[in-house]
């Protein structure tokens, strides 16, 4: 459901937790990324900003897309970290 969906990436925002996502606008793959900020504007339905990148470093095609265009999603535990900086450590 959407409100699920809604949760599990608030859920990722808050806790900076991995999540996969799944989504038209991204193409036919699942992303395991970040979530930067959820919009919740009173106009318009909400708006989910991603990190710019996936966990291995991959651009992904766009990083602001519509709650809608979201099919699914899989949420994780681990922390979402840039990985360009987690291997210059």
């Amino acid at each position: 459901s959407k409100g699920g969906i809604l949760r599990a990436l608030l859920d990722s925002k808050i806790n900076c937790s991995v999540i996969g996502i799944h989504s038209r606008t991204l193409g036919t793959a699942t992303f395991l990324t970040g979530v930067q900020e959820i919009l919740l504007p009173e106009q318009d339905e909400p708006m989910v900003v991603l990190a710019g990148f996936d966990i291995t470093g991959y651009v992904l095609p766009q990083n602001i897309i519509r709650l809608s265009e979201i099919v699914s999603v899989i949420p994780f535990v681990s922390r979402f970290e840039n990985p360009c900086l987690k291997n210059q450590q």
